[in-house]
Formats: C-alpha cells, sequence, structure tokens
C-alpha cells in the first residue's frame, strides 16, 4: 500500500515528482537489501524472531513516518526504515507457520490467496480513505496499519502450537 500511495502524498505535499520518484526508489532499494540481510540472517535466528524484528521495524518507521509527514529528509529516513522493516515479513511468516503447521496443497492454496487478497484490499482500501481525506492521510493509514500487523501478528502466535512437535504428532 505504501508504494502505491507515496509517490502521490509527496507530489501532494509539494516536492515534486523528482522527490516522489526518489522516495519511491529509496524505499525499494531498501526492501531489497532488506531482504538480503534477512535471508542471511534466517541462516542464524528463527523465523518468529524475524518476524517481531520486521513488525517492530515497521512499527517504528510508521513513527518516524509520522514525524516526517510534513516532508525533508526525514521521509527518506521513513522509506528506507519501512521497507527494511517490512522486507523479511512475508517469508519470515510463512516459515513461522511451516514450523508450526503441517502443510497442505490446501493449506498453502489458502494462505496465498489470502496473501494475494489482502494485496489487492490493502491499497484499494487506502485508496477508499484517501479519496475522502487526501493523500496526507499517509501516515497515519501506514501507523494503523502497522499497529494492526503488530496485533495481527500477537494472535497468530498465541494461536499457533509453539512448535512442529504438535502439528507433526498426526502425522
Amino acid at each position: 500500500g505504501y508504494t502505491g500511495w507515496v509517490h502521490t502524498f509527496v507530489e501532494d505535499l509539494g516536492r515534486g515528482s523528482a522527490a516522489a520518484t526518489a522516495t519511491l526508489t529509496v524505499f525499494w532499494v531498501g526492501f531489497v537489501a532488506g531482504r538480503a540481510v534477512s535471508s542471511w540472517a534466517a541462516r542464524f535466528v528463527g523465523p518468529g524472531v524475524l518476524v517481531a524484528i520486521g513488525m517492530a521495524g515497521t512499527t517504528l518507521a510508521t513513527l518516524v513516518l509520522l514525524v516526517a509527514r510534513h516532508g525533508g529528509p526525514w521521509l527518506y529516513v521513513a522509506s528506507l526504515l519501512l521497507a527494511v522493516g517490512v522486507s523479511p515479513i512475508y517469508a519470515s511468516m510463512v516459515a513461522f507457520a511451516e514450523s508450526r503447521l503441517r502443510f497442505t496443497g490446501t493449506a498453502t492454496s489458502l494462505l496465498l490467496g489470502g496473501a494475494g487478497i489482502g494485496g489487492m484490499a490493502l491499497p484499494w482500501l487506502m485508496g477508499q480513505v484517501f479519496d475522502h481525506t487526501g493523500s496526507k492521510a499517509l501516515p497515519v493509514v501506514m501507523v494503523a496499519l502497522a499497529v494492526s500487523l503488530l496485533a495481527a501478528g500477537a494472535l497468530v502466535r498465541v494461536a499457533l502450537p509453539s512448535g512442529r512437535s504438535v502439528a507433526g504428532a498426526a502425522s
């Protein structure tokens, strides 16, 4: 959702298309770097740790974005932090779930289908908010999404068994 709206957000701040493109570029460079580092780090720490680090980084980034809502250098910092924060979350969440549940074809298709629906629905919902309030609502919306992510992560952590032995016992 952020990448779909940050360009418009920066342009609406009056910073121009070049600054908007630079902000988006900082995000994608940070995302690629974050994925590379998290792939390496996955050899040393568990997926739950990577998810927690990603969620904490995402939350911190959205708070920085809230502070940087008027543009300037902090907007680049927020974009970089957000990119690095979100980069390990999806893959690590799948690995976290896989370490606790036995994945079947049906379960995997539901997981991927749900991710696809979320990938379509969240940017659309953000667009609905922005139609009513303007793109300057992006920082507040991102904080709300980060808090929702933390809540969902906490619920999943509580709901899933603590290890493969529980899920694999029936196998």
